[in-house]
């Protein structure tokens, strides 16, 4: 609907606060909610349909409230929703980590070695590439000869000519840690094995951990 300007008549819009022609402030239209007939300021009923203007309002207003507060409501449970998930999620990969770090296989090195001579293809499959803490008694201790990181043997054994022995990979940069071992120490060192290591001599059958940390 349109409603002339108070100053210079040009035709407006109801909503509109200012006159486009010559700027005048417009005075606020008044309807009624249910039929938009045009009420004066201070009506109570509608002329045109007899509805009560105030308590009809005060209806309109109260829905539009509860409309904001569900609004508001269903925003606060999505970001509820959000935060669990997230705190979910980060238990659970503390978990798996924490799972994982406690998973460590504890072997012995005679266990190992004996594993390598009944079957080397059962024993790869079984330690190879795989994180292990692996526990014996220190028999000699020496540097490789192709390399500055040292060995620590803790396990070998001679078996139809040919010589198995379990080697502690240091390295060089942690050479402090092997010097605190001594022959005859009891040593626990964690690392990753890698299984049978090729040496000159075809019937030396080195078996190595990479060392992590040890005792």
């Amino acid at each position: 609907m349109l409603k002339a300007c108070v100053k210079c008549g040009a035709q407006l819009p109801d909503e509109t606060k200012f006159c486009t022609e010559c700027g005048a402030s417009q005075p606020v239209v008044h309807k009624c909610p249910k039929c938009g007939k045009v009420v004066d300021e201070d009506a109570v009923f509608c002329t045109e349909c007899g509805t009560k203007i105030k308590s009809a309002a005060a209806a309109v207003a109260g829905q539009m409230g509860a409309a904001q507060g569900m609004s508001k409501g269903k925003v606060i449970g999505i970001i509820v929703g959000v935060v669990i998930i997230i705190l979910a999620a980060a238990g659970f990969l503390l978990s798996r980590d924490n799972s994982g770090s406690s998973s460590v296989e504890v072997v012995k090195s005679q266990t190992v070695i004996e594993d390598y001579i009944r079957d080397q293809g059962t024993a790869e499959q079984k330690y190879k590439n795989k994180k292990i803490k692996i526990t014996g008694k220190l028999i000699a201790k020496n540097q490789f000869h192709n390399s500055s990181n040292f060995a620590l043997a803790l396990y070998t054994k001679t078996v139809g000519g040919k010589s198995y022995t379990l080697l502690v990979d240091i390295p060089a940069d942690k050479a402090a840690e092997a010097n605190k071992v001594k022959i005859g120490d009891f040593v626990t060192a964690q690392g990753i094995c890698v299984g049978i290591v090729k040496q000159d001599r075809p019937t030396d059958i080195s078996v190595q951990i990479q060392c992590e940390k040890i005792n």
